[in-house]
């Protein structure tokens, strides 16, 4: 059980979800492959790679403990670098005049890095959970309704969370709840 849960926990991190999320999301939406690279690197340098090496050099200086910031105290400026890179994400997209879906993507990751930081100043939710249920919730909303039969894995990756120590079930709830209403709120004011 060990080993299944560190896999599902695993392939279940907010950064690999993340980077599957943008390569899906601009592939369902680009003519070509350029257009696809060029609104891939738009979106994956500022929201994947920034935050990255932000973390990175925490641990550097010692302020950051683990690459999965696992410490609740540790997370607010990997938060905040997330913040910062999904707006400037946006303001790319809109400078390369990518499509609506893709700047609601960046968009719902700042939306959803700044309530995962509010709430992470008292409470350490589920980054897991509520990459997946954010996913979902966009791809659902802009490509196909199919992509809510996606939120079936979540109870799947908050038992492995849970199993492994990371959170409670509750933490999990909260955390795909989250997850999904940042993006889903805003599809209907953009």
């Amino acid at each position: 059980m060990k080993s299944l849960a560190q896999a599902i926990s695993f392939i279940s991190s907010p950064f690999f979800v993340g980077i599957a999320a943008v390569v899906i999301i601009t592939l369902s939406q680009s003519g070509t492959t350029a257009q696809h690279s060029m609104w891939l690197a738009t979106i994956l340098v500022p929201t994947f790679f920034l935050p990255f090496i932000f973390i990175c050099t925490g641990m550097a200086f010692h302020k950051i403990g683990d690459i999965h910031v696992t410490n609740k105290e540790e997370r607010t400026g990997a938060y905040l670098a997330l913040v910062l890179s999904g707006i400037l994400a946006f303001f790319l997209m809109r400078y390369v005049q990518g499509p609506p879906a893709l700047k609601l993507f960046c968009l719902q990751i700042s939306a959803s890095a700044f309530t995962f930081l509010i709430i992470n100043l008292f409470w350490k939710i589920s980054g897991h959970s509520g990459g997946i249920a954010a996913s979902c919730t966009v791809f659902a909303l802009t490509l196909n309704p199919l992509w809510w039969l996606g939120l079936l894995t979540i109870p799947f990756v908050a038992w492995s969370r849970v199993y492994r120590g990371r959170h409670t079930w509750m933490q999990g709830v909260v955390g795909t709840l989250v997850g999904m209403s940042a993006p889903a709120l805003l599809f209907y004011i953009y």
